[in-house]
């Protein structure tokens, strides 16, 4: 970039005008440091507590400058609101991964994949968020399902492969409640972590349309201390939904 220096014969800014102060940046680096206490309640008493800084380098969101009277960019809306993606979106490529499928939770689907059928065993892959200070979701594995089960029926409850999965079953906490007890852990000696009362959105999907097959509440009957505890600010943990209340909601569309 050019610079104006002042010469003997010429200033660099008339007498009249003041020099124009540097424009500061609008940039800025900004971080945000998340606490994050994993806790172990392991057998006989033995576990550790360690803690885990997660710093955001994200720079903020800055919003084109507007004039009065200014003409909108060639192709630009008037009204970015009206953008706005709403309703399922076709994935432009088929599902590998337990991470694709996560994202049926996200509106997308997967025209490639399977159908659901009208008979015989629909695969479904679950994934719950079940705490307050974290919005990812978990994929979740049942393991209270009828042992006398064949090999198919296991396997439509517990998929080998993500690509033949055929439903996606996506669950939020939506409302907490009364505590029900105290979790505790011998590392730190004496920590007490609340357990509250929850209750969940459970919405299950089809993974090749998009298509919502139903949405229910259920209240979280697990009331079982979790091995493993990740608090953040919120420092409470609560009730999950239980395989038992998956198992005798989605059997109907799973084993047809």
């Amino acid at each position: 970039m050019d610079e104006t220096r002042a010469t003997p014969d010429q200033p660099a800014f008339p007498p009249w005008q003041e020099e124009p102060q540097k424009r500061r940046s609008r940039w800025g680096v900004w971080g945000t440091v998340i606490a994050v206490v994993v806790v172990l309640g392991c057998l006989g008493g033995a576990g550790f507590l360690g803690v885990h800084a997660m710093r955001s380098t994200t720079p903020p969101v800055t919003k084109g400058l507007s004039f009065p009277g200014a003409p909108a960019a060639p192709g630009a809306s008037a009204d970015p609101e009206a953008e706005t993606v709403t309703g399922p979106r076709a994935s432009t490529y088929p599902v590998r991964t337990a991470d694709d499928l996560k994202r049926v939770c996200e509106q997308w689907y997967y025209p490639k994949s399977p159908k659901v059928k009208s008979s015989g065993t629909q695969p479904v892959s679950i994934f719950a968020q079940d705490s307050k200070d974290f919005d990812t979701k978990h994929e979740a594995t049942l393991f209270d399902i009828p042992n006398w089960y064949t090999k198919p029926k296991q396997q439509a409850w517990d998929p080998s492969s993500p690509g033949k999965v055929r439903l996606v079953a996506c669950v939020d906490l939506v409302q907490t409640g009364k505590k029900i007890k105290n979790c505790k852990y011998d590392d730190p000696k004496g920590l007490k972590i609340p357990l509250r009362e929850a209750k969940y959105r459970l919405a299950l999907y089809e993974v090749a349309t998009g298509k919502k097959v139903i949405e229910k509440t259920l209240s979280g009957e697990d009331e079982e201390c979790p091995f493993m505890v990740l608090l953040g600010a919120d420092r409470n943990v609560y009730s999950q939904v239980g395989d038992r209340q998956y198992y005798e909601l989605l059997k109907k569309y799973v084993e047809k």
